[in-house]
């Protein structure tokens, strides 16, 4: 399964303002730039994430997006069902698929599985956790007065 650039672009957002919780509001276009994304994407991806809470925006001079939630509260499967959608493998795994085959299938087990272990992972595993692997990468210095 292939995961659309928005996901992959969506949770670089998502870190980026994660490693700078509880900071200022941050700019989409120094984001853009220091994540080497398209601020037109980075738009679309904010106007999806704004409606969830996840994000805090604030319009003016000083304004800008920030992080709105624990990055510890906010697991990873959250983040790929609101930027993806459905994260289902296959679509026959779906309630509303109508398949004939779907009693008998000789494979469906193996979908379900690969299932089972993509929402373990993704449940399991926080955005705290991809912000504490993103600044042991990268010199992140947080000052709060």
């Amino acid at each position: 399964m292939k995961y659309s650039t928005r996901t992959r672009y969506g949770l670089r957002l998502l870190v980026y303002l994660g490693a700078r919780y509880k900071g200022k509001f941050l700019k989409l276009n120094t984001i853009a730039e220091s994540e080497k994304i398209s601020i037109k994407y980075l738009e679309q991806i904010v106007r999806l994430l704004k409606p969830t809470g996840i994000i805090s925006v604030a319009r003016g001079a000083h304004g800008g997006y920030k992080l709105a939630v624990d990055p510890a509260e906010i697991n990873l499967k959250q983040i790929f069902t609101i930027l993806e959608g459905n994260i289902d493998p296959i679509e026959c795994l779906q309630e509303s698929f109508d398949c004939k085959k779907k009693v008998l299938c000789s494979t469906i087990e193996v979908w379900q599985g690969l299932q089972t272990v993509i929402d373990d992972y993704l449940e399991k595993n926080k955005l705290k956790d991809v912000v504490d692997n993103y600044k042991s990468k990268h010199s992140i210095n947080m000052f709060y007065i």
